[in-house]
């Protein structure tokens, strides 16, 4: 499964069909569609993410349609991967790599950041020869001034779509699992519009859920930090 961000919009990709993943097309705000082929699906997802009304598109890739599955989601009767629908409906963006962490300290805390009255996690793009989990290590250091002491494993992996002077991106961000020590001190890093910060405690984080984007939010769910 491919989730894709365009800030609060979501489109889902899926590989297979079953009960549990079927579970994301119960949204009344969901695209209702069907059979769109292969040829359709970029001109079709161009209009969607045009509608800031519609909060949810979900796209089936399978064989053997289930004639008895909801008309909320889009089929489409195919072997093609999550991967190949990614490159067709976004094959004219810039695809960029990033890394970030999902920090916590010993008592339980995640480390959150304030950028532009968002509150988000540390991250950022990756340098030309650049391993990911060093760009995930770097970015944290550089916008909370914090050492990381422990390294982890990859958790998950988000992406974005943005537009930026004219030129439409398709962001890859890899979050790595991490540890540091809470007692340090923190100093955002002004430059890059972080003004603030903070520690939080993971009972604390659906206050903080107002102004997270929805990419961050599947972050932390993903990593089974909130349900």
């Amino acid at each position: 499964m491919i989730k894709i961000f365009n800030d609060n919009q979501c489109l889902t990709l899926l590989s297979e069909l079953n009960s549990e993943k079927i579970a994301l097309s119960n949204d009344p705000n969901a695209v209702i569609s069907y059979n769109v082929p292969l040829c359709n699906v970029y001109d079709l997802v161009k209009d969607y993410l045009k509608n800031s009304n519609i909060r949810d598109l979900v796209m089936i890739c399978y064989e053997n349609i289930n004639d008895n599955v909801t008309s909320k989601v889009m089929y489409e009767n195919s072997t093609l991967t999550e991967n190949l629908y990614l490159k067709e409906i976004f094959r004219d963006y810039k695809e960029l790599d990033a890394a970030g962490g999902i920090v916590s300290d010993d008592n339980g805390q995640i480390l959150m950041i304030n950028r532009m009255g968002h509150w988000d996690l540390p991250k950022g793009m990756r340098e030309k020869g650049e391993s990911l989990d060093v760009t995930a290590v770097r970015e944290v250091k550089e916008e909370c001034s914090l050492e990381i002491f422990k390294l982890g494993k990859l958790l998950t992996i988000s992406h974005h779509i943005y537009e930026r002077e004219g030129i439409r991106y398709l962001k890859h961000t890899y979050w790595y699992e991490m540890k540091a020590d809470s007692s340090l001190e923190l100093t955002p890093q002004i430059e890059e519009d972080i003004t603030e910060v903070r520690w939080v405690n993971i009972s604390d984080l659906p206050k903080y859920m107002t102004t997270v984007f929805g990419s961050i939010k599947q972050v932390l769910k993903d990593s089974f930090i909130i349900k």
